[in-house]
């Protein structure tokens, strides 16, 4: 006696059972399959393929062109197919050395454009101290004029502020506009403006006088 979907047939050996076989599709014909956890299908990249009629229409083969989760990487995309992209990176949040100096060189590993970037825990407002506190890899930088009001405020200097150099606020007046020695040789002597700061303009300074 022969099992379920299975027929007797005479062979050169005799008498034996074989199954039957049963077309259930045609070639061209297709159904959607998708071997990831149904609740990513649909997110980011992820998405469904097709299984195909084999030749013999007795079945569907291996489910292909479909885009499954992978590995979650540093590269702006939900490759994980969780809907948030860059997220339970491997290393992402661990500690890091920076190569930068002072308190700038502890850092943690983030995701950057193209890939982990170890990046400063303490990063501060640049100051003049000679340090760099803003961890870009510069000192004191942008701090030209940037400081307390210089010592001199007569004339062009009203207003003028200190530079940072070497980690001290000095008083550069070189970076004041109009700023200069005055006198005939100077051709500054018919400006209205006290260039040299010493609260005498033009004709009311010595230094403009032909003497």
């Amino acid at each position: 006696m022969c099992a379920e979907g299975e027929v007797l047939v005479k062979t050169s050996s005799g008498w034996t059972c074989v199954t039957l076989a049963v077309s259930i599709c045609q070639s061209g014909d297709f159904i959607n399959c998708y071997t990831g956890s149904p609740e990513t299908m649909g997110v980011a990249a992820c998405r469904s393929g097709v299984r195909y009629c084999n030749e013999s229409g007795t079945g569907f083969g291996e489910c292909v062109d479909e885009v499954v989760p992978q590995v979650e990487t540093c590269d702006g995309v939900d490759n994980d197919c969780n809907g948030i992209v860059d997220d339970n990176v491997s290393d992402a949040g661990e500690s890091c050395s920076t190569g930068l100096s002072g308190v700038c060189d502890e850092g943690v590993w983030v995701c950057g454009d193209t890939g982990l970037v170890c990046e400063p825990v303490t990063v501060q407002t640049e100051i003049c101290d000679g340090i760099d506190n803003d961890c870009d890899g510069m000192i004191d930088e942008d701090l030209v004029g940037a400081g307390p009001l210089t010592s001199n405020q007569q004339g062009v200097c009203n207003g003028a502020r200190q530079s940072c150099v070497d980690g001290q606020w000095y008083d550069n007046y070189y970076i004041v506009e109009g700023y200069g020695i005055e006198g005939i040789s100077m051709f500054n002597c018919d400006d209205h403006l006290d260039n040299d700061c010493d609260s005498n303009a033009d004709e009311n300074d010595s230094d403009c006088r032909l003497e």
